[in-house]
């Protein structure tokens, strides 16, 4: 199994996994992106700048990792704007993936994450 790098922030805080799901018309990463992006009611500059962090952290997933894994002050970002957004569409795909964010658990690969962290860095030119 592939994953995003880091379960293990460089801070020795445990890190939550969400699972990056694929199904038709619907992905992990661009509920993600869309949740960040377009706030219910806008948004002071600190929640801007966590809101940031977290599309950062998405950035950084490679295409075919599994997971994507977030601190918990960054995973709380998230789950606040998961629960702030109002949804155009009304699935159990959908449902799956908001359930995946809500209810992301901490991750216990620290040893798999850094060797995917290992293989996947950029090499140097």
């Amino acid at each position: 199994m592939i994953t995003a790098p880091r379960d293990v922030s460089q801070h020795g805080e445990s890190m939550k996994a969400i699972p990056l799901r694929e199904s038709p018309g619907l992905k992990t990463s661009e509920i993600i992106k869309t949740v960040l992006e377009r706030p219910a009611q806008g948004v002071n500059v600190g929640e801007l700048r966590a809101r940031c962090r977290v599309l950062d952290a998405l950035d950084r997933v490679p295409p075919e990792a599994t997971r994507m894994y977030l601190e918990d002050a960054d995973h709380d970002t998230l789950v606040r704007a998961v629960n702030t957004f109002v949804f155009g569409l009304a699935s159990k795909e959908l449902l799956v993936i908001v359930d995946d964010i809500l209810e992301a658990k901490i991750s216990n690969q620290a040893s798999e994450v850094r060797d995917q962290e290992t293989s996947a860095a950029p090499l140097p030119s």
